[in-house]
């Protein structure tokens, strides 16, 4: 069995801070949308930055790496339903990005570390349904662009509905 480790995943939120990290010799990078949100729109994570926005800052943080470092973007919510969510997987594919992680708030959604408690997530079902969309599109994706896009599932319902549910969602996509 391969050995797995754990390696630092560090934000950032435009081509300038992406380039001093890939400098600094960090694994990967994280297209934070709460860093772009507040460098680009001068806002909160609320659902104000726009997918366009965010796949825009993804693909100048890919051309000033020249693809040569892990590129996770952060997809939010899918920017809305389960169309939506294919349009994400398929539009981020497109970017050169790494992987893309999807989460299970409502949308709009609210930044998880404003919010705290008052998080608002959907329903296990719901929550399911969108990464099940996620996969479907990445298939899809691959085919369209050669990106094996990566798919991470994200969870905020621990601040709200408790680690055990949180722990339920997890088990509930892994399988």
């Amino acid at each position: 069995m391969e050995q797995c480790k754990t390696i630092p995943l560090i934000g950032v939120h435009d081509a300038l801070s992406a380039t001093i990290l890939q400098r600094s010799n960090a694994p990967a990078l994280f297209v934070s949308g709460f860093g772009v949100s507040a460098s680009r729109l001068g806002q909160p994570d609320a659902g104000i930055l726009t997918r366009t926005e965010m796949e825009d800052t993804v693909k100048n943080i890919i051309a000033a790496t020249n693809n040569k470092i892990p590129i996770i973007a952060d997809g939010d919510t899918g920017y809305g339903g389960t169309a939506n969510v294919r349009q994400t997987v398929l539009s981020m594919a497109s970017t050169g990005a790494t992987a893309l992680s999807i989460e299970d708030q409502n949308f709009p959604k609210r930044c998880t570390y404003v919010a705290g408690k008052s998080v608002n997530v959907v329903n296990r079902q719901d929550a399911i349904a969108r990464i099940e969309t996620a996969l479907a599109a990445q298939e899809e994706a691959f085919e369209r662009t050669g990106n094996p896009l990566l798919i991470v599932a994200r969870t905020d319902c621990r601040m709200a509905l408790g680690v055990e549910e949180a722990i339920e969602r997890c088990l509930a996509v892994s399988m």
